[in-house]
């Protein structure tokens, strides 16, 4: 039995149920942000999809660009917290083509959030804490793959002929043109297609002369 007092502990459980419920919020908005848009993306429609009235939500933000902003934050969290998994493994080149296959839209999961930060970027211009928030985002992806491509130079699985700056530029890029090609292209390429060009992405950040 807990030695908390039952004050501490009901305060406890009341913000962890707050948490939760602002949780479930932020991914009923990236539900309907992948579906209407930001701009279409109305806190009466985002509380039919959570199943609340919009009473609640106000409850727990003050106002839907507060709203807007906690789901996107949210949003990154896991995804975070798996490259920090990732990039654990010296298996440089293999675990590159897996975490890249992973956030490929290749899934419904996977387009939705495609979708959710492509309508974020649109608002981006106008909105500087959505621009501050993408910007810290692909900042911080950015300093962790250009850090395990540094790793992967200093095993001797990757070129040294470029920076790992550049090579986590050129990665970076190829996710983005892979990622239209899933999306647009037609018909889209599969995941088969997808890994084909990432191996030839691969291939050309080996060392010459690596088999």
């Amino acid at each position: 039995m807990s030695d908390l007092p039952k004050s501490l502990l009901a305060n406890e459980r009341l913000a962890d149920a707050q948490h939760l419920k602002r949780a479930e919020i932020a991914e009923a908005t990236r539900t309907v942000v992948s579906e209407r848009g930001v701009d279409g993306a109305s806190l009466r429609i985002i509380a039919r999809k959570a199943g609340c009235t919009t009473g609640v939500i106000t409850h727990y933000f003050a106002n839907k660009e507060e709203l807007l902003e906690y789901a996107l934050e949210h949003a990154f969290i896991g995804v975070e917290a798996d490259l920090e998994l990732i990039i654990e493994s010296d298996d440089v080149l293999a675990t590159l083509k897996d975490m890249t296959l992973n956030y490929m839209p290749t899934n419904e999961q996977n387009r939705k959030t495609w979708a959710v930060w492509q309508s974020y970027i649109s608002r981006a211009d106008e909105n500087r804490r959505i621009a501050s928030i993408i910007r810290r985002v692909h900042g911080a992806a950015r300093v962790k793959l250009t850090d395990y491509i540094r790793r992967g130079q200093a095993l001797g699985l990757v070129t040294e002929d470029y920076t790992a700056e550049e090579l986590s530029d050129q990665w970076s890029a190829t996710l983005n043109g892979l990622t239209r090609l899933a999306l647009f292209e037609n018909p889209p390429l599969d995941e088969e297609s997808l890994a084909k060009r990432i191996d030839l992405q691969i291939a050309l950040i080996r060392p010459r002369n690596t088999p």
